[in-house]
């Protein structure tokens, strides 16, 4: 929950000073004896309550584990492949690096394993490895991702039946982007020993772990100290920025191979990584007495598509009228593959590629195009013809929300904006977000950093001056009826509406705060004791306040703050981070539903508990509307104005459409975008790539307008 159980903390402590010297001014020795002797009771009772949670046995939790991670990359892996039901991906096939050609990719120290393997058998030439040290290596566009994720759904298929046990080699991989961890400041990482970056990258772990596949943080750590996970590591060549400002070409990159290292170097680990980026790694200066690369491993290259592959491929993606057979449009393609010469030729080498063979499948999806026009253009434009084909065969077979169609030169100038922002925003060293990662949260400065800034510290500042007005006003209406011999009691509420004012101050100015929900699932260990712990710091606070109150105004008035304090808790203790998300806006529809619910309703517990300590409903409500406001914007809402400004002002600058959160889920739906974790991602970084160079190729989208 990032830093707010710190500031809940401080408030609740706070809160009970100012009680206390309330009680001490009474001079009530036996109430101020009752409260301390109830503290000490009450910390007890939270204690026990947490203890009555038991732990999971750790080989349950993995196979939980197991069976979330082959949910998540079997959504993945048809996303990828844009298939339903089974999706199977062309079988790629792989080598072991050749000494004439990649003499730095091969070492003396590997870890078996024969020279080379396919897809279909990827589980089982990994488990035949020595250590579990497998390095996947390919071009951009190759398969890596794809083939990475067939060996964790293989390797988790093939686990045994009942509960996991620890062995030579972890049963549950976990697949984690490497572009979501940080080790620390770039400058910094080639003076820290390898030990202490072994230790961040398991913190990384762990935490992730946690966040994306829904395991209690002290059962993920377990998990990876004990060696229970096998991380398959995507995107190290995404780490690092293209020039990288430090002396170290690879700063990031070459800390997590110190990392992989560390020790006894025998971690088994599955690395994936652009093969020209891992080269230029292997070629670096690594660190005194430590290998640049991962050492140990055995290191694979994946090798283009070979001609039986692609139509086998093809003839599972669009069958003919008997069984076996490709559909009548794309036989032209087939005769021309078989043929591999002159135009063949070109079009072998262009469908080699997974990737390619992906857009040329989505671009000639609808059974009315003509895949034969491949065999008719050039060589040398076939590449840009299908990337440029994409964004018009998504919007042309996708219908946007609510009916009708987006335009594909739209799309394209919406998407190159989301792009670019990425682009900047990872290069911003205050910010420095993920390349690849779009999240809505993190969408704002789009509309221009300080702009958005300014503007939302506006907002939000006559949102509070708005409710703190007519909290005054009310106040203003009633002190007729205020003695003097209240008066300090106006000054302690005078210093609480300060702290009440400075939590929503630090609360908004933080600008990447973490979202929340709303977890109301109690069907783990993790969940029931975070519960357990919300519910026990509410009923502390509840009745230490709830006592005083009782025993200084009122009884049903103390017992009134109590279940205002307890209500409180409660909702921290359902507070939760996001695990998994279905659609780029389900993170944050999900946080707005938590905030506005917690807000309003933690307002309107203590407004009724104000305005039945004498100072009447309508006072009551006016300041349960000041802490509701308060608290909404802790819970989220702040992330809302953020996020709803800089999309108006990216709109008016034709950045974004209207409606930005409904165009990303629209994209992800079309398959331009795909999901990681929480995070919407391009379907691919060439993708990515295009969308912001200088001149993309329009044709495609000018023939999409014109029919």
């Amino acid at each position: 929950m990032g830093r707010r159980p710190a500031w809940v903390a401080v408030g609740l402590v706070t809160a009970l000073a100012v009680m206390t010297i309330w009680l001490l001014r009474a001079r009530s020795g036996v109430n101020i004896a009752t409260v301390l002797s109830l503290t000490v009771s009450v910390a007890s009772l939270a204690v026990a309550m947490r203890g009555l949670v038991p732990d999971l046995p750790l080989s349950r939790v993995a196979r939980q584990l197991a069976g979330r991670v082959a949910q998540e990359r079997g959504a993945a892996r048809r996303q990828a492949l844009g298939m339903s039901g089974a999706a199977r991906p062309a079988d790629i096939a792989f080598r072991a690096p050749a000494l004439a050609a990649e003499p730095e990719l091969v070492r003396w120290r590997c870890d078996g394993g024969t020279e080379s393997g396919t897809l279909r058998d990827v589980a089982d030439y990994y488990r035949s490895l020595d250590r579990g040290r497998l390095v996947v290596l390919g071009e951009p566009g190759a398969g890596k991702t794809v083939l990475a994720t067939q060996l964790v759904i293989d390797l988790i298929e093939a686990l045994p039946d009942g509960e996991l046990q620890p062995g030579t080699r972890p049963p549950v991989p976990v697949w984690l982007p490497l572009t979501s961890v940080d080790l620390g400041e770039a400058a910094s990482l080639a003076s820290t020993s390898a030990e202490e970056l072994a230790a961040r990258l398991d913190e990384q772990i762990t935490a992730q772990v946690s966040v994306t596949y829904q395991v209690s943080r002290a059962a993920a750590g377990r998990l990876t100290r004990e060696r229970w996970l096998l991380p398959v590591l995507d995107g190290l060549d995404e780490m690092d920025a293209a020039e990288p400002a430090s002396g170290l070409a690879w700063p990031r990159a070459a800390a997590v191979m110190r990392a992989l290292n560390a020790g006894t170097g025998s971690r088994p680990v599955v690395l994936v990584c652009r093969r020209a980026e891992y080269r230029l790694l292997a070629r670096s200066a690594g660190a005194p007495g430590e290998d640049p690369v991962l050492q140990d491993a055995r290191q694979i290259v994946l090798q283009p598509l070979e001609v039986p592959a692609i139509c086998e491929y093809l003839t599972r993606r669009f069958p003919g009228d008997q069984p076996g057979r490709l559909a009548g449009r794309w036989e032209g393609v087939r005769a021309a593959l078989q043929t591999g010469t002159g135009q063949g030729a070109g079009l072998t080498t262009l469908l080699s590629s997974p990737w390619q063979l992906f857009l040329a499948a989505a671009a000639y999806h609808d059974d009315a195009s003509d895949p034969g026009e491949l065999t008719r253009l050039p060589a040398d434009d076939l590449a840009g013809h299908l990337l440029s084909h994409l964004i018009p065969a998504a919007a042309g077979r996708t219908a946007r929300p609510g009916g009708g169609r987006y335009q594909p030169e739209d799309v394209q100038a919406w998407l190159g904006a989301l792009a670019r922002h990425l682009e900047q925003t990872s290069t911003d060293p205050k910010l420095r977000w993920s390349s690849t990662d779009l999240r809505l949260e993190r969408l704002w400065p789009i509309g221009g950093q300080k702009e958005v800034q300014r503007l939302s510290a506006l907002a939000i500042s006559l949102v509070l001056c708005a409710v703190f007005t007519a909290f005054g006003l009310e106040l203003a209406r009633i002190v007729g009826r205020v003695s003097a011999d209240t008066a300090n009691d106006w000054a302690i509420a005078f210093l609480l509406g300060t702290g009440v004012i400075g939590f929503a101050v630090i609360t908004i100015s933080e600008i990447d705060s973490p979202l929340e929900r709303l977890s109301i699932r109690l069907n783990s260990p993790a969940s029931r004791r975070r519960l357990a712990g919300g519910l026990a710091l509410g009923l502390v606070a509840g009745l230490q306040v709830g006592l005083m109150l009782g025993i200084g105004v009122k009884q049903w008035i103390g017992v009134a703050a109590g279940l205002t304090f307890v209500l409180t808790g409660a909702l921290f203790g359902l507070s939760g981070s996001f695990k998994l998300a279905a659609r780029p806006t389900a993170v944050m529809r999900q946080n707005l539903a938590f905030a506005l619910a917690a807000g309003p309703g933690i307002g309107l517990a203590a407004g009724l508990t104000f305005g039945g300590a004498g100072f009447g409903l309508a006072a009551g409500l006016t300041a349960g509307l000041e802490i509701g406001s308060v608290f909404g914007l802790g819970f989220g809402l702040a992330a809302w104005i953020r996020y709803l400004i800089g999309c108006w002002l990216g709109h008016r600058q034709g950045k974004l459409p209207r409606r930005a959160g409904r165009f990303l889920d629209w994209a992800h739906q079309a398959g331009l975008l795909r999901m990681a974790g929480t995070a919407a991602q391009f379907r691919h970084r060439e993708l990515q790539s295009w969308l912001i160079s200088p001149d993309p190729d329009h044709s495609a989208l000018t023939g999409q307008r014109e029919r």
